[in-house]
């Protein structure tokens, strides 16, 4: 069977976004572990999203993270299971989204090399969203 143009865009796309950079893991386990390595690893004011806004309404709220309020984020924990990790590759971000099982809470980090360094250019905290 012949595939269609559309087909084959797509295909080239799930193949794309399977694939993490070679020299991403390395980045991430230390962006995990070592705050002065995290801190200039952060494009400030940090583009993203808060989980909850003032009112306590669930919903995107958006932010720009500052540096003197930053907390720093540790290596990915499943949490004996409740919570799954996912990484997708595409055109140069490597965007890495957490979930409880429910589906109910999430957080996004989004990732992108400036330079040769590898960067966070993007966050959603952990919540409703």
């Amino acid at each position: 069977m012949e595939q269609t143009a559309n087909e084959e865009t797509l295909e080239n796309i799930v193949e794309e976004k399977e694939a993490l950079p070679d020299d991403f893991m390395a980045f991430y386990d230390q962006f995990g572990t070592d705050s002065i390595f995290q801190m200039e690893h952060i494009v400030f004011p940090l583009d993203g999203e808060k989980a909850l806004s003032e009112s306590g309404v669930a919903g995107i709220h958006l932010t720009k993270w500052q540096k003197e309020d930053w907390k720093m984020q540790r290596t990915f924990d499943d949490m004996d299971g409740t919570f799954q990790r996912e990484f997708i590759s595409f055109h140069g971000i490597v965007s890495e989204a957490i979930q409880d099982k429910s589906g109910e809470f999430s957080m996004l980090r989004r990732f992108s090399k400036i330079g040769d360094q590898w960067m966070l250019i993007f966050y959603q905290e952990m919540g409703k969203h």
